[in-house]
C-alpha cells in the first residue's frame, strides 16, 4: 500500500478507474489507506467528475440523467450549479421548475398548467401573455400568492408581479396610485 506522499498521478487514476466501475471513494480510501475526500480530490486533480452521494451516474460530458424523471438529456438541458459535477445542477430545467413552483407556492406543474388554461395563458390583471425574455427563452408566467396565507391568487406577467409587488399588496397604495394616474393637471416644471 503507498503512503499518501507516493501517490502519483497514475495512482490518481487507477482511483478514478475504481471509482468508475462503481467503487465507493469510501472502499477506494480503505484500499489506499486514505480518507474518501482525499480520494475525492484526487480522482478531481485528474479531471475526474464525481457524482452526489447516492446521486445519479454521469453518462457524459455531454449528457447527463435527471434525478427526478430519471431521462438522460443533454447537459444544456441542465441549469448551472456550482459545487456539482460539470457545474450543473442534478434536475433538469422542467424538473426544476417544477420543483421550485412546489416548494414555493406548493403548487405543482399539473395545477400551474390548469390555472395557465383557465387564464388562457395570458396575465391574470393586464390578459396579455409574458414578454420578458430571459437567457434567449421566454419566461413563464409568474405565480402570485398572498403573502399573508401564501395561497395562490394567479398567474402574472413580470410587470404586472412587480407592479403589485412594488406596491407591497396594499389596496390603499394602489387606489392612490389610481387617483395620482386620473389627475387631469400635469407638473409644468
Amino acid at each position: 500500500m503507498p503512503s499518501i506522499s507516493k501517490i502519483t498521478e497514475d495512482t490518481a487514476k487507477e482511483m478514478h478507474e475504481l471509482y468508475l466501475e462503481g467503487i465507493s471513494t469510501y472502499n477506494i480510501g480503505k484500499k489506499y489507506n486514505v480518507s474518501a475526500s482525499w480520494v475525492a480530490n484526487r480522482i478531481r486533480s485528474v479531471g475526474g467528475v464525481l457524482r452526489k452521494q447516492n446521486g445519479p451516474r454521469i453518462q457524459s460530458e455531454k449528457e447527463r440523467k435527471c434525478s427526478q424523471c430519471k431521462k438522460v438529456k443533454s447537459i444544456d438541458e441542465f441549469n448551472n450549479h456550482k459545487g456539482n459535477p460539470l457545474n450543473k445542477s442534478y434536475l433538469c430545467r422542467p424538473c426544476a421548475t417544477a420543483n421550485q413552483k412546489r416548494i414555493k407556492f406548493g403548487i405543482t406543474v399539473q395545477e400551474y398548467n390548469k390555472l395557465l388554461k383557465k387564464q388562457k395563458g395570458v396575465c391574470a390583471i393586464c390578459s396579455k401573455p409574458e414578454r420578458v425574455v430571459s437567457k434567449g427563452k421566454l419566461k413563464s408566467l409568474a405565480v402570485d400568492h398572498s403573502h399573508k396565507d401564501k395561497k395562490v391568487r394567479g398567474l402574472l406577467c413580470s410587470a404586472c408581479n412587480l407592479g403589485i409587488g412594488c406596491f407591497d399588496d396594499n389596496i390603499e397604495k394602489l387606489e392612490l396610485a389610481i387617483k395620482y394616474l386620473n389627475r387631469k393637471r400635469c407638473y409644468d416644471g
